[in-house]
């Protein structure tokens, strides 16, 4: 019986994050361990110019497993965007029949709503890192948290612009709140020794909806606050345990909010002042969030889950 072919399209260089990289090539090489009865071959996508969107067919934040006799797909993005390929014109999705798509991030629709909507099966995933050296400078200074030894302030490290720069221009006026533009200041190695010092990490939306910041302040074994998630994870990140809500989700999980800046800014603020000395709480979040951290984001554990999730019979 002649096995049946499969396309895997991914970049071979995992778009420069070297844990996209590690993950894509761990998909590939467990899918042909697993699965003998597939013949799984690697497509470098054809970048035809340098800013292709990550949505597109072939975007560097996308692995997908297509049958070339029917165009069935099996779609996994770590986009900030995840949407953009459920509806987007003109990405080239109009060409595939995608049967399962894997993940995506900023999903302001749930799964059962996609299902309904678009006729495709979601399945939540995890994200891993992306900064190179991320994992080893956040081994290097991650302690017990303490938060008597930290200082005194919740610390922000991004880069400015839309909404966010509103609500950290407030922010910076109060002296509970450290507040730094990336562009600027602290990369590598110097930027988690930063905010390893600070007592909690805030994060804001930002491109999308969740961050690599997010799972860097968690890694850190700090208390992160952030709005309220609507994206959903294959395991749940879950307010005030995991992490403090300090608002609403944003209506579109990424910059539209119910609520004016000036109040996103002032929520922030009173959750600051309300738990900034409740250390046994601080203590709470920290170390759920870490664990989370440490169970769920590492790259061995997202290959195997994948694994576990992927649905290769619905592209037969």
């Amino acid at each position: 019986m002649d096995k049946i072919l499969i396309e895997c399209l991914f970049d071979e260089n995992g778009a420069g994050n070297p844990f996209f990289k590690k993950i894509y090539h761990g998909i590939f090489n467990k899918l042909k361990e697993t699965y003998i009865e597939y013949e799984f071959v690697h497509i470098q996508p054809k970048y035809h110019v340098l800013d292709i969107s990550p949505s597109s067919v072939g975007g560097i934040s996308n692995f997908q497993l297509i049958n070339p006799k029917n165009n069935k797909t099996i779609l996994m993005s770590f986009w900030d965007r995840g949407m953009d390929p459920l509806f987007i014109i003109g990405a080239g999705w109009e060409n595939y029949k995608i049967k399962q798509y894997i993940g995506g991030l900023g999903m302001y629709m749930n799964s059962e709503e996609i299902l309904i909507k678009y006729n495709v099966e979601h399945t939540p995933f995890q994200y891993p890192l992306g900064v190179i050296n991320s994992d080893v400078y956040i081994n290097k200074h991650t302690k017990t948290y303490d938060p008597q030894k930290k200082i005194k302030k919740a610390i922000f490290i991004g880069a400015m612009y839309g909404t966010r720069k509103s609500v950290c221009d407030i922010l910076k006026k109060h002296p509970l709140f450290e507040i730094h533009d990336n562009q600027q200041v602290y990369h590598g190695y110097e930027y988690f020794k930063k905010l390893s010092d600070y007592r909690i990490g805030i994060s804001m939306n930002g491109n999308g909806e969740f961050c690599l910041r997010d799972l860097e302040i968690m890694g850190l074994n700090l208390p992160l606050f952030r709005p309220k998630l609507k994206t959903q994870f294959h395991n749940k990140l879950t307010p005030n345990y995991h992490y403090v809500s300090v608002s609403e989700p944003s209506i579109n999980a990424h910059d539209n909010f119910n609520v004016s800046f000036e109040e996103i800014a002032q929520n922030y603020i009173d959750y600051v002042e309300k738990h900034i000395n409740d250390y046994e709480y601080l203590k709470y979040i920290s170390e759920n969030g870490n664990n989370y951290f440490v169970n769920y984001t590492n790259t061995n554990y997202i290959v195997d889950l994948y694994i576990k999730l992927a649905k290769i019979n619905k592209i037969e």
